[in-house]
């Protein structure tokens, strides 16, 4: 019977590992800006800054994002761009994705003169992470930019 209490009591005493360091975690991505370029030598520019947060108490690697950006109800164009940004255990990293885009005259009026009330916006497609046991994770950033 000691023997038996003895050994319970072990197990109660042994470290654990924490269970956030095995289960990997999706990394978490926000638009934090959104400006729209007017047109130059027939292109307009759409630039997005992203910040990738990861939960993870390792660091990852995002190698590459492949998306589609709408804007106001417009799409402006696909890309996919290769990327190699590390991410660090528990930290973020800030993204700027350029998208040269055929000018529309919806947007380049949104170019010149911003609404008041924002841009909406609509940035799908999927990021390649490496370090989180998920090849691909998918992308779905929504919502209304203020511009200043």
């Amino acid at each position: 019977m000691a023997v038996v209490g003895l050994a319970g009591l072990g197990c109660a005493c042994a470290p654990r590992i924490d269970d956030d360091l095995r289960v990997p975690r999706t990394p978490a991505f926000q638009l934090t800006d959104l400006r729209l370029e007017p047109p130059q030598r027939g292109l307009g520019t759409a630039r997005a800054e992203l910040r990738i947060d990861n939960p993870n108490a390792w660091p990852i690697v995002v190698k590459s994002l492949r998306y589609q950006l709408v804007v106001n109800g417009t799409l402006l164009g696909e890309s996919a761009i290769g990327l190699d940004t590390r991410v660090p255990a528990r930290g973020q990293a800030m993204v700027t994705l350029v998208l040269p885009h055929p000018p529309h005259p919806a947007i380049t009026a949104l170019a010149t003169r911003p609404p008041p009330r924002g841009l909406s916006y609509r940035l799908t497609g999927e990021a390649k992470v490496l370090g989180t046991g998920l090849d691909l994770v998918p992308l779905r950033l929504e919502g209304v930019r203020r511009t200043a």
